[in-house]
Order: C-alpha cells, then structure tokens, then sequence
C-alpha cells in the first residue's frame, strides 16, 4: 500500500494555462496521462527536468521502460519516469520520512521550481505549487507522518479503507489469541518478535507471562491494532502463519 510514503507527481505547469486547478478529477488524471495528447505529450520534460529528478535517489532499480530510482532502506522513497512506446506519461515521486531527510524533497522541490512544474497530491489530486512551506504543511497532515507514529494503526486503516481487512479468507489466519501466545511465550516470541520489529518498528518487551509493544519513542501500542495490521495484509499473514506452524509441530 505504500502508506510510508507522501506520493506526489510532477505536471507541466504551461498545460493548465494562466489558471492553476485546486483538484484533478479522475478523468483529468486519465486524460492528462496520455500518451499522445497529456501533459508530457503537449510539454515534453526537458533533458535538464530528466538529468535532475535521476540524480535524486541512488539506487537504480528501473524495469521495462520504467525508470526507477530508490533510496537506501526497507521503508524508501522512489522515483519514477513512466513511459510507453518510449515517450513519458507520468514523473512521480514518493517521498518516505521514515527514512529519509527533508533535505531530499528539497531536492526534488528545487528541481520542480526550475523546471516550471506542479505537483499532484497523488492521495487527494490536490494540486499544489511546489512551495517549501505548502508541502510541509501537507506532509504533516499526510499518512505517511500517520505511519511514522503509528505504522500498524495506520496500516490497519488502510486495509480497511481498501476493503482488505483483518477478514481475509486466504486459510493462513491465525486467532488473537494465538498472537499473544506467539508473543507472550519466550522460545516463540525470539521468532516473531524480528517480524513485528521489520515490519513496525515497534519492540516486543516481556512482562511476567504477557507482553507489551514499545514504539520507538517508548511509547505503549495496542496488540490489538498490530494483531489487525497483520491479518489485514496478505503477506504478513502468511509469514506469521508459515512461523506459527513451524513452532506448533
């Protein structure tokens, strides 16, 4: 779902003439995606815009016509330059806190100014101007900082909202209550605990014969709410599942 990630997308800010829209329909994004008649098609980037959004992340992880540049870590930002039958139909770029600077969005903020673009607020279809003080402002706002003191509140809403939710019939569910033991027994909880800490951040800590989450900042979590972002997303499912059994034979 890449809720860790604030989504935006760069626009050719001459395709929208003198007036600058509040929102994109949807039907704006698909007829401004097009490949023979959109935004880049009308206002090609130029090899400046190019050179400049692929020099922001180190890693090259392009695939078919896609070029993809990542950031170091699990929980990265990307950019991306979409294309078909070579020409470019979308510049978008997801922006993670969790694991990197602001001075990155500056990067790509500068770049924007430069290059006489918008921003699409990939989430809402806000358009924004590519403002320093504006962007903050939506990132505060934004899932992605949800996700940053929250991740398994944030992604268990997020499973909701996508209709993908803790009732997942995929016969890898495990009850609540097998949960807490898998966490609250010592010679199983050495093997979920890594699992929990990859995928939140949060720590499991011993309690007498229970246990509690810490945060990063210390900071009590419900197990429920991490026990609902798990059976909410299909693979973590079944990596607890797949765990669970290999300790129960």
């Amino acid at each position: 779902m890449g809720v860790h990630q604030y989504k935006l997308a760069l626009l050719p800010r001459g395709y929208f003439g003198e007036q600058m829209p509040a929102m994109l329909s949807e039907a704006d994004v698909d007829l401004g995606q097009d490949t023979n008649s959109g935004w880049w098609a009308c206002h090609p980037p130029t090899a400046r815009l190019l050179a400049g959004v692929r020099e922001l992340l180190p890693v090259d992880k392009s695939w078919g016509e896609t070029e993809e540049y990542v950031s170091v870590g699990d929980l990265n930002s990307d950019l991306r330059i979409w294309k078909d039958d070579g020409k470019v139909w979308g510049i978008t770029f997801r922006f993670s806190p969790a694991t990197d600077s602001w001075a990155l969005m500056q990067k790509f903020l500068s770049i924007a100014q430069e290059e006489h673009c918008l921003l699409l607020e990939q989430d809402t279809s806000a358009v924004l101007a590519p403002d320093e003080a504006v962007v903050r402002q939506r990132l505060a706002a934004s899932r992605a900082m949800q996700f940053l003191h929250d991740p398994a509140g944030t992604l268990a809403n997020a499973a909701r909202e996508l209709g993908d939710d803790s009732n997942l019939n995929t016969g890898y569910e495990i009850t609540f209550n097998d949960f807490q033991e898998l966490l609250s027994y010592s010679p199983y909880r050495q093997h979920v605990a890594p699992l929990i800490r990859s995928w939140f951040g949060y720590e499991v800590v011993p309690a007498n014969d229970r246990f509690m989450l810490r945060d990063r900042n210390g900071c009590e979590v419900s197990p429920r709410a991490v026990y609902d972002a798990i059976q909410g997303n299909r693979e973590r499912q079944y990596s607890i599942y797949q765990t669970a059994m290999s300790l129960w034979r």
